[in-house]
């Protein structure tokens, strides 16, 4: 995926070679710092979405295996509203993580709130 990625930002900077706008002055370092903060992003809203139902510690790392950013994004079952911020308590169909993981993201939110 990486090796794709620097393919997209290679083609996009020989663009102003044709005319075309370019990779707006984004050296290949930024462009990977770039990336690796989008993949830290995608994994933290999987981990929400997973931690939200899941009962067990294999639940939990069988659903990280196999569920996309992108089935989250566009889902809006209670636990992908809940990992998007959508929901700040756990439904009905949550599992037992979910409230200790809604009581760290209130902990964390208040926290970066107030400048800790």
């Amino acid at each position: 995926m990486k090796g794709t990625f620097r393919l997209i930002l290679m083609l996009a900077c020989l663009l102003p070679a044709i005319g075309l706008s370019g990779c707006g002055g984004v050296s290949e370092q930024e462009g990977e710092q770039i990336y690796e903060h989008v993949l830290a992003e995608n994994a933290e809203l999987i981990a929400r979405y997973c931690i939200y139902g899941s009962h067990s510690k294999a639940q939990y790392v069988g659903c990280v295996r196999h569920v996309s950013w992108r089935y989250v994004e566009h889902s809006h079952s209670n636990a992908a509203e809940w990992a998007k911020g959508y929901r700040e308590t756990c439904g009905y169909d949550a599992g037992p993580q979910c409230g200790n993981a809604a009581a760290r993201r209130i902990e964390e939110e208040t926290a970066a709130a107030l400048g800790r």
